[in-house]
Protein backbone atom coordinates (compact mmCIF):
# COMPACT_ATOMS: atom_id res chain seq x y z
CA UNK A 1 0.00 0.00 0.00
CA UNK A 2 1.58 3.69 -1.13
CA UNK A 3 0.06 5.52 1.54
CA UNK A 4 1.71 2.87 4.32
CA UNK A 5 4.08 4.38 6.80
CA UNK A 6 7.61 2.25 6.03
CA UNK A 7 8.46 0.26 9.32
CA UNK A 8 11.64 2.04 10.42
CA UNK A 9 13.06 -1.99 11.96
CA UNK A 10 13.48 -2.92 8.41
CA UNK A 11 14.69 0.22 7.13
CA UNK A 12 17.42 0.20 9.84
CA UNK A 13 18.24 -3.42 8.96
CA UNK A 14 18.95 -2.80 5.37
CA UNK A 15 21.35 0.50 6.53
CA UNK A 16 23.09 -2.05 8.51
CA UNK A 17 23.04 -5.00 5.80
CA UNK A 18 24.20 -2.18 3.61
CA UNK A 19 27.08 -0.41 6.10
CA UNK A 20 28.00 -4.35 6.55
CA UNK A 21 28.55 -4.81 2.98
CA UNK A 22 30.50 -1.70 2.14
CA UNK A 23 32.59 -2.41 5.20
CA UNK A 24 33.42 -6.02 3.41
CA UNK A 25 34.57 -4.81 0.08
CA UNK A 26 36.38 -2.11 1.90
CA UNK A 27 38.59 -4.91 3.75
CA UNK A 28 38.37 -6.78 0.46
CA UNK A 29 39.66 -3.83 -1.45
CA UNK A 30 42.49 -3.37 0.93
CA UNK A 31 43.56 -7.10 0.38
CA UNK A 32 43.86 -7.03 -2.92
CA UNK A 33 45.61 -3.92 -2.68
CA UNK A 34 48.36 -5.82 -0.31
CA UNK A 35 48.30 -8.91 -2.37
CA UNK A 36 47.81 -8.01 -6.09
CA UNK A 37 49.60 -4.72 -6.61
CA UNK A 38 52.88 -3.51 -6.34
CA UNK A 39 54.71 -2.31 -2.81
CA UNK A 40 53.65 0.99 -2.38
CA UNK A 41 51.82 1.28 -5.63
CA UNK A 42 49.12 4.38 -3.97
CA UNK A 43 52.51 6.60 -3.49
CA UNK A 44 53.62 5.70 -7.13
CA UNK A 45 50.67 6.07 -9.15
CA UNK A 46 50.16 9.62 -7.09
CA UNK A 47 53.83 10.58 -8.14
CA UNK A 48 55.03 10.80 -12.00
CA UNK A 49 58.47 11.31 -10.83
CA UNK A 50 58.21 7.91 -8.49
CA UNK A 51 56.44 5.97 -11.79
CA UNK A 52 58.99 4.10 -14.39
CA UNK A 53 58.08 5.10 -18.45
CA UNK A 54 60.40 3.49 -20.21
CA UNK A 55 63.16 0.74 -19.42
CA UNK A 56 66.13 0.00 -21.46
CA UNK A 57 67.79 -3.84 -20.72
CA UNK A 58 70.36 -5.26 -22.24
CA UNK A 59 71.64 -8.42 -21.59
CA UNK A 60 72.87 -8.10 -17.64
CA UNK A 61 72.11 -4.33 -17.67
CA UNK A 62 68.49 -2.80 -17.21
CA UNK A 63 68.04 1.00 -16.59
CA UNK A 64 64.90 2.76 -15.85
CA UNK A 65 63.46 6.03 -16.68
CA UNK A 66 61.14 8.12 -15.04
CA UNK A 67 58.19 10.65 -16.71
CA UNK A 68 60.93 13.35 -17.37
CA UNK A 69 63.49 11.11 -18.44
CA UNK A 70 65.24 11.01 -15.31
CA UNK A 71 67.54 7.73 -14.68
CA UNK A 72 65.97 6.02 -11.87
CA UNK A 73 68.33 4.21 -9.09
CA UNK A 74 66.54 0.60 -9.45
CA UNK A 75 68.11 -2.44 -8.57
CA UNK A 76 68.47 -4.97 -11.70
CA UNK A 77 65.55 -6.95 -10.14
CA UNK A 78 63.50 -3.73 -9.55
CA UNK A 79 64.07 -3.00 -13.44
CA UNK A 80 63.60 -6.56 -14.63
CA UNK A 81 60.67 -6.61 -13.07
CA UNK A 82 59.27 -4.31 -15.84
CA UNK A 83 60.47 -6.57 -18.77
CA UNK A 84 58.96 -9.87 -17.77
CA UNK A 85 55.69 -8.49 -18.16
CA UNK A 86 53.68 -5.86 -20.66
CA UNK A 87 51.89 -3.67 -19.02
CA UNK A 88 54.02 -2.93 -16.03
CA UNK A 89 55.33 0.35 -17.28
CA UNK A 90 53.02 3.74 -16.36
CA UNK A 91 51.60 5.04 -19.13
CA UNK A 92 51.20 8.81 -19.49
CA UNK A 93 47.26 9.71 -19.05
CA UNK A 94 47.54 11.83 -21.92
CA UNK A 95 48.73 8.88 -24.78
CA UNK A 96 49.39 4.95 -24.55
CA UNK A 97 52.82 4.98 -25.91
CA UNK A 98 54.84 2.52 -24.00
CA UNK A 99 58.08 3.11 -24.17
CA UNK A 100 60.63 -0.15 -23.46
CA UNK A 101 63.35 -1.42 -25.17
CA UNK A 102 64.86 -4.88 -24.25
CA UNK A 103 67.61 -6.64 -26.40
CA UNK A 104 69.54 -9.98 -25.58
CA UNK A 105 72.84 -9.36 -24.75
CA UNK A 106 75.80 -8.85 -27.38
CA UNK A 107 78.59 -11.09 -27.42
Amino acid sequence: NPNEIPNTTNISELEKQKADKELKDYNRRIYLYDTILPKDYEIIKSDPNLQVRGFIKMGNTCKAYNTNADLMSLSFDECDYYAKETGRVHKSPNHNLDTTTQTQGLQ
